[in-house]
């Protein structure tokens, strides 16, 4: 099988619960899930997709795959909210005041609890301050049921806790990641269509992939597009993926952390040579960053083309250093951190691209014709002169002929009067030829008589008879004539009269 080499985009975004982080992060979604941003935008909004093709799109969450559609408006935002940092507590810092403050309430009870036997009360305690999840209400009635001193204000303290607790047991650390978000795209210029590779088979990928390199972080959300492109083409289908930046393990929110150790392992098992680890706090300087991010692609690469792109006669591949190093990658670079709305090429701009090259084209085509209609005029303007040319000389040959046809007929007639004089002379000479040799007979004769004198006189006599004759005729006769008198005159000689 014939291997075709392309490139893939992946980008990833992470999202803090700071306030313009979180009203990126909610635009961002809102962009995914097709619905207006809950949140006021300064710019109006610019078409991002193609209402027409939306049907196409899907949504994965919690292992099953549906039309994306078939969620209403409301339901999308209330998907947006889920997914999207939380806004802060009022007077948070006061109520994580008031939760250390009780906290350490909790800690002397224990230590209280313990020392008076009641150990099952003091465990139960210990249980609440250790837990990082929501404690459950009836924790609290669970807890009034055991032995403990002082019973109605440990157990008034106990509530208060749990209340504190479970209101801030969520609140992220402002400089924590709260989700990621990433995309993977095969970009239009390669011509990979969704007949080759289809938007469930991009969802199926990235699940794959998350799930293989993060499985203690939740896939909160993978969505599918198939509606950034125009309805001819069949190229450009995506996938967006919320990947909660929450260990279901250990309740912290380090995906920084858990992303760095696996590059680095990933680092380690290829022996990829001079390559310095990176840090495991996940605290990197910016050249740091710029490493990391080139083997976190590398990584996807390898499992790209691993078990998703070479079965179908792909390889994904680097872009050259001095593609990556060039100005328009480097502007690239920043265009990508734009909403898609302010991107200079979004689907919008795109479809606009596509628009423009259509008339540009159709521009080439109608000059292609007008030069084409020129060229076709310049020909039949040629052909009419050619045209003029032929009926002049046609009509020059029409004269010419006629003028040969009245000399034919002319010279016919002639031939026809010819014809009739020759026939005419030749029945004359005929006559004239008869008569002589008839003279000529009665010459002969009459010498064969003894009678030389009237033999003389028909030879005479045949003599003017040829003159009529034509010249070759009466020369002819002439000499017959003069052998016969020159016979005659040599008889005379003999002694025989003449």
């Amino acid at each position: 099988m014939h291997t075709r080499r392309i490139r893939l985009f992946h980008r990833r975004i992470n999202f803090n619960s700071k306030p313009e982080q979180r009203t990126k992060c909610e635009r961002s979604l809102a962009h995914s899930l097709r619905i207006s941003p809950p949140t006021s935008d300064a710019t109006a909004k610019k078409i991002e997709w193609n209402e027409s093709l939306s049907c196409n799109n899907l949504i994965w969450l919690n292992g099953n795959t549906v039309r994306l559609n078939q969620f209403s408006e409301e339901a999308r935002l209330q998907l947006l909210k889920n997914v999207a940092p939380k806004t802060k507590v009022p007077n948070q810092a006061k109520q994580q005041a008031k939760l250390r403050s009780y906290r350490s309430k909790v800690k002397k009870a224990i230590v209280s609890e313990m020392a008076k036997g009641n150990k099952e009360a003091a465990e139960l305690l210990q249980y609440v301050i250790e837990c990082k999840n929501v404690l459950p209400e009836d924790l609290i009635v669970q807890f009034e049921a055991l032995n403990m001193q002082r019973k109605q204000q440990r157990v008034k303290m106990l509530a208060t806790y749990v209340k504190y607790h479970n209101l801030l047991c969520n609140i992220v650390p402002a400089n924590n990641v709260y989700v990621q978000e990433g995309i993977i795209k095969i970009p239009h210029q390669w011509e990979v269509g969704t007949d080759v590779i289809s938007l469930q088979e991009y969802i199926d990928f990235t699940q794959q992939f998350l799930s293989k390199y993060f499985p203690s972080h939740q896939i909160l959300m993978l969505i599918g597009h198939d509606d950034e492109r125009s309805v001819n083409q069949n190229t450009g289908a995506h996938v967006h993926y919320f990947l909660s930046g929450r260990n279901n393990e250990t309740g912290d929110y380090d995906l920084r952390k858990q992303q760095v150790a696996v590059v680095n392992h990933y680092i380690k098992k290829n022996r990829i040579p001079n390559v310095t680890l990176f840090p495991d706090s996940g605290n990197l300087s910016r050249k740091q960053c710029e490493d990391f991010g080139r083997f976190f692609q590398r990584m996807l690469y390898d499992f790209a083309n691993q078990s998703w792109l070479t079965p179908k006669g792909l390889v994904a591949e680097f872009a050259p250093e001095t593609e990556k190093n060039s100005k328009q990658r480097k502007w690239m670079n920043e265009e990508a951190k734009l909403p898609k709305s302010q991107r200079t090429y979004n689907y919008y701009t795109h479809q606009l691209m596509l628009i423009k090259q259509e008339s540009e084209k159709e521009q080439r085509r109608c000059n292609e014709l007008r030069d084409e209609k020129q060229r076709y005029s310049q020909e039949v303007n040629k052909l009419l002169v050619e045209k003029s040319e032929l009926m002049m000389k046609k009509e020059d040959l029409e004269q010419e002929t006629i003028t040969i046809e009245k000399k034919n007929a002319e010279l016919e007639a002639k031939r026809d009067s010819l014809l009739a004089s020759m026939s005419e002379l030749h029945e004359q000479a005929i006559r004239v030829i008869e008569r002589v040799f008839k003279s000529l007979l009665l010459s002969l004769y009459a010498s064969d008589k003894g009678m030389p004198r009237k033999s003389s006189e028909y030879l005479n006599q045949a003599c003017k008879q040829s003159e009529p004759l034509p010249s070759v005729f009466k020369l002819a006769m002439t000499r017959l004539i003069g052998e016969i008198k020159a016979k005659f005159t040599k008889q005379g000689t003999n002694g025989k009269e003449f």
